[in-house]
């Protein structure tokens, strides 16, 4: 029986801030054996990730079912091998730490301006910001008033394209930030899916004021 839900709070924040350092030099087959002794994964996640052909869908992969692991062994097995493979890295991710809710940049109105918030998405906007959807985001189009048969649809079309999926979902609908802020603000509070709030922010904070 693997182990499945959220990390406890501090420990998913220090991953969240440091996804992008985490996906760029990581290769998550290493952690594998560990996980999987420590009854984290099932036998046939191992095999899965393993089987993924570059080190960039590996650690993609991985962070993702990471964040899915609940509040037991997994934080601390990651941090185990971490240190033994990426020493660097490990001490940039246990000192991250912010106090604040991971949307209060966007509860600031010079940061988010009503100029932003009427911002609709555009396909390129859409584009740069599909991998910011991650554990549970077919919650987030749900919640965003899309059927769960469009969404289904669309799986059947993509089944190995996450990206495309989100892009073609979101390509239906005129969505504002505004919008899509207010519903991952929900699904935040409720624990219900995870989204990649650093980059929405570097991204709304490009756009005109």
């Amino acid at each position: 029986m693997s182990q499945r839900g959220r990390l406890k709070p501090n420990d998913e924040q220090r991953v969240r801030e440091n996804i992008i350092i985490l996906k760029e030099n990581i290769d998550g087959q290493l952690f594998l054996d560990l996980f999987f002794q420590k009854k984290i994964i099932t036998q046939d996640e191992r095999e899965h990730i393993k089987a993924l052909p570059t080190r960039l869908k590996r650690a993609d992969e991985f962070l993702d079912r990471l964040l899915d692991s609940g509040p037991g062994d997994a934080y601390g097995c990651f941090i185990k091998i971490l240190r033994l493979n990426y020493e660097a890295i490990a001490k940039t991710v246990q000192q991250g730490m912010v106090g604040s809710s991971y949307y209060s940049w966007f509860e600031n109105s010079d940061n988010f301006s009503s100029a932003r918030r009427d911002h609709k998405l555009k396909a390129a906007d859409i584009s740069q910001l599909a991998e910011c959807f991650q554990v549970n985001w077919p919650v987030i189009f749900l919640r965003l008033q899309f059927s769960s048969c469009l969404i289904e649809q669309e799986y059947v079309r993509n089944p190995q394209d996450k990206r495309a999926v989100i892009v073609n979902l979101m390509k239906k609908r005129d969505i504002t930030l505004k919008t899509l802020v207010e519903t991952l603000r929900n699904v935040e509070d409720d624990h219900s899916a995870i989204f990649d709030w650093k980059t929405l922010e570097k991204f709304v904070a490009k756009l005109p004021l």
